[in-house]
């Protein structure tokens, strides 16, 4: 015979010890946060178009808001916690608290998902540009290292050009290496790019 009795029906001494939802306390923090990081940011008046300044500067504000937040808050559970028997209870605090501060921080990244869009489409051209750039040359020292394996291997019998065969065999397989490596990304950059747009 099968039951569904729920585990508080069973063990009703550990309902005190159930974590609770509060999205209240998640809201009330998360509100606190987001004007605070609005009010440290609105002085700093940044462009968004120097990206990479921009984003590391909303990274510092982010940082130093939360850091100052969390122990405001940290300090004001640890005295809630003084006058209460329930350890549990502490520990739903901070869980609550740890909550909404990943939701802050979701929700302020979310402003700056375009810029990053945009670094990363610009990453992605200046990296197809450089390997667009590099295969060729690459190409080319194979063809000068093939033309230099030839020219050994007319003379075997020496020991010198044995031992050079075999360096310029090793240059060769790097090489070949090498180029499969870049048209593989080539080939990946060229499909990710118009996905990016």
């Amino acid at each position: 015979m099968e039951t569904n009795f729920s585990p508080i029906e069973n063990y009703p001494f550990l309902s005190p010890f159930i974590f609770t939802e509060n999205p209240e306390e998640l809201e009330v923090h998360k509100e606190a946060l987001l004007k605070q990081l609005e009010e440290v940011w609105r002085p700093l008046a940044i462009d968004s178009c120097q990206s990479i300044e921009y984003l590391t500067a909303r990274e510092k504000v982010f940082a130093g808001v939360i850091e100052e937040y969390y122990r405001e808050q940290y300090k004001k559970i640890v005295e809630s916690s003084l006058c209460t028997n329930n350890s549990f209870d502490t520990l739903s605090k901070n869980t609550r608290l740890l909550d909404s501060i990943i939701h802050t921080a979701f929700e302020y990244g979310f402003a700056d998902l375009q810029i990053l869009k945009e670094r990363i489409k610009e990453d992605l051209k200046k990296e197809l540009l450089f390997k667009k750039r590099s295969l060729p040359k690459k190409k080319k020292k194979l063809g000068l290292s093939r033309t230099q394996i030839e020219k050994v291997e007319s003379n075997p019998e020496d020991p010198d050009q044995r031992q050079m065969l075999k360096y310029y065999e090793s240059i060769e397989a790097e090489l070949i290496h090498e180029i499969e490596n870049l048209s593989e990304r080539l080939k990946e950059l060229e499909e990710l790019l118009p996905q990016v747009q």
